[in-house]
C-alpha cells in the first residue's frame, strides 16, 4: 500500500509540472487509499527534489527512476513497453475495455515467460519486438508475423467478448505457443538445442504459473467493471511529453546476456580469419588489381576503413559481389535454387579465379553494394559458428550487434599484408603532389669526391 501511495504521489507531482489537467482526478483516488498525510508528504518531497531541475533534467531523472513512461495507459491507443533480455518489447492496442483486459494479460504472460528465461543463454538477438493486438473477424486467435529487416513485427488477433467457464480461456495455450515462437525466432541457437533448453527449464514452470487459477483477463474484469472503465478519463487524456523519448532500461537480473558466445574462442577466430583472407584473395585474384585502379572504388574502400571496417570484411564483400554476379549471369537464382547456389558459391571460393571468368562491371562495386553483401555474409558467418537464424526476413542490425558484442566480429583480426596497399588516406592533387627522385649511385660518388677534395 505504501509503495502504491509513493508512486501515486509522484504522478501527482508529475501532473503539477507537466500536465495540470490531470490534477482533479487525484483527490478522488487518494481518498480510496485513506492515507492522505503520507501522500501529501511524498508529494512535497518530490517538489523539493525536482525544484532546481530543468524539464530536461527532470525527464532524465524520471527515466532513471521508472521502467516506463508515466500515463502511458492514457490516450486512444494503449501502449505497454519494457526492456528485458536485451529486447525492447512494445505491445499496443486500441484502448477499449475488452482489448485492455486481453492486452494486459498478454503482457503479463510474456513477462512471466521472460522471467523464467532470465539467466539462461538462448543466444537472443538484441532488438525490438512490436505486437499490435486487435479484434479478429472470426472466433479464432491468430498470430501473424509481418516482414521486417529491423526488429520483429506481429499482429495478434483475438476474438470478441465471450463467456468463460471456470476453465482458462481456450486461447491461452495459443498465446504461450506464440510467446515460445517469438523467443525461438529471436534466438540463434540451433533448433534442437533451443528445444532441449526450453523443455528443461521452462515448460512445467510456465504451465503452473499461467494456468493455475483464474486468468488475468477474468480477474481484471471482476475488479474493473466495464462501466467504471468507460467512465474514467483514460481515452480523453493525452500522454504528456510525447515528443520526448523515454529510454527504457532493464534490471541487471533481466538484462541481455552478452559475454562471448557459446562457440567463440580466440584460437578458432584466428583460424577462421586466416581462411577468410586466403579464400577471398584467391576468389578475386585477378579482379582485385582492376578494382584498385578505380578512384571511386578506392574512395569507397577508404571510406569503409575510416568507418572501422577490417580488411577481411571488405575482401569478403568484394568476393561475394564478384561470385554472385557471375552465378546470376549463369541463371542461378538463390531464391529458386538455394542449395545449388550455395554449393557453387562454396566451390568458387575454394579455387583461384580463372582468366576466362566473366568480367564484372566496376559499377557493381559501390559502397552500398559492399555493405549489402557484407550483411549477407554475416548470415553465413552465423552458420559457420554452428548457430542458426530462424527469421524469414533477417534482422540485420540485431545480428550485426550480436556478432559484434559476442563474437568480436568487428575487433578480431590477424597480421596480414594490406590487400589495398594502393589506397590513399588523402590522395594528393596535381598541384600538391610532390615527386622525390632518388639520387643515382654516380651522383653520390661525385658528392663524396668533392667533399674529400675540400
Amino acid at each position: 500500500m505504501a509503495r502504491a501511495i509513493v508512486n501515486l504521489s509522484f504522478l501527482q507531482f508529475f501532473s503539477e509540472r507537466f500536465n495540470t489537467e490531470l490534477l482533479p482526478n487525484f483527490s478522488t483516488i487518494v481518498q480510496k487509499f485513506g492515507n492522505k498525510s503520507l501522500f501529501d508528504q511524498e508529494v512535497e518531497r518530490h517538489r523539493v527534489d525536482f525544484t532546481k531541475l530543468s524539464d530536461k533534467q527532470a525527464w532524465r531523472r524520471i527515466q532513471r527512476t521508472f521502467h516506463s513512461r508515466p500515463f502511458e495507459d492514457a490516450g486512444i491507443q494503449r501502449i505497454v513497453r519494457w526492456k528485458e533480455l536485451g529486447i525492447e518489447w512494445n505491445i499496443s492496442w486500441e484502448n477499449t475495455y475488452e482489448l485492455t483486459a486481453f492486452g494486459e494479460q498478454y503482457a503479463c504472460l510474456l513477462q512471466i515467460v521472460l522471467t523464467h528465461v532470465a539467466g539462461v543463454d538462448l543466444c537472443l538477438l538484441p532488438t525490438s519486438i512490436n505486437l499490435t493486438i486487435e479484434n479478429s473477424s472470426d472466433s479464432g486467435y491468430h498470430a501473424i508475423p509481418l516482414p521486417s529487416n529491423k526488429g520483429r513485427i506481429w499482429r495478434i488477433q483475438v476474438p470478441h467478448s465471450k463467456s468463460y467457464t471456470t476453465a482458462p480461456p481456450d486461447y491461452l495455450p495459443s498465446i504461450l505457443t506464440t510467446v515460445t515462437h517469438l523467443l525461438f525466432e529471436n534466438s540463434i541457437l540451433p533448433q534442437h538445442q533451443f528445444i532441449l533448453v526450453w523443455k528443461k527449464n521452462f515448460e512445467e514452470a510456465f504451465q503452473l504459473g499461467i494456468f493455475l487459477g483464474n486468468s488475468y483477463e477474468e480477474i481484471y474484469k471482476h475488479f474493473i467493471p466495464q462501466k467504471a472503465f468507460n467512465e474514467d478519463l483514460r481515452k480523453k487524456t493525452i500522454v504528456p511529453l510525447q515528443n520526448m523519448k523515454f529510454r527504457l532500461w532493464a534490471s541487471k537480473e533481466l538484462g541481455w546476456i552478452s559475454p562471448p558466445g557459446p562457440t567463440y574462442s580466440k584460437e578458432g577466430a584466428q583460424i577462421a580469419l586466416q581462411k577468410r583472407y586466403e579464400k577471398s584473395s584467391q576468389a578475386i585474384k585477378l579482379t582485385l588489381p582492376k578494382l584498385l585502379k578505380s578512384s571511386e572504388i578506392l574512395q569507397s574502400i577508404q571510406s569503409l576503413k575510416d568507418d572501422g571496417w577490417l580488411d577481411w570484411q571488405i575482401m569478403l564483400a568484394l568476393a561475394n559481389i564478384t561470385l554472385n554476379y557471375r552465378l546470376n549471369i549463369e541463371g542461378l537464382d538463390p531464391l529458386k535454387n538455394r542449395s545449388i547456389y550455395q554449393t557453387r558459391m562454396l566451390e568458387d571460393f575454394e579455387k583461384d579465379e580463372s582468366e576466362t571468368a566473366i568480367n564484372v562491371p566496376l559499377g557493381e562495386y559501390t559502397k552500398e553494394n559492399i555493405i549489402a553483401y557484407f550483411h549477407m555474409n554475416m548470415l553465413a558467418s552465423v552458420r559457420a559458428l554452428e548457430l542458426e537464424h530462424h527469421q524469414r526476413t533477417p534482422d540485420i542490425p540485431a545480428i550485426k550487434r550480436f556478432l559484434k558484442e559476442r563474437y568480436k566480429y568487428f575487433e578480431d583480426d590477424i597480421p596480414h599484408k594490406d590487400p589495398f596497399r594502393f589506397t590513399l588516406k588523402k590522395p594528393l592533387t596535381k598541384k600538391t603532389k610532390k615527386i622525390t627522385k632518388r639520387p643515382s649511385k654516380n651522383a653520390v660518388r661525385k658528392s663524396v669526391n668533392i667533399l674529400r677534395n675540400k
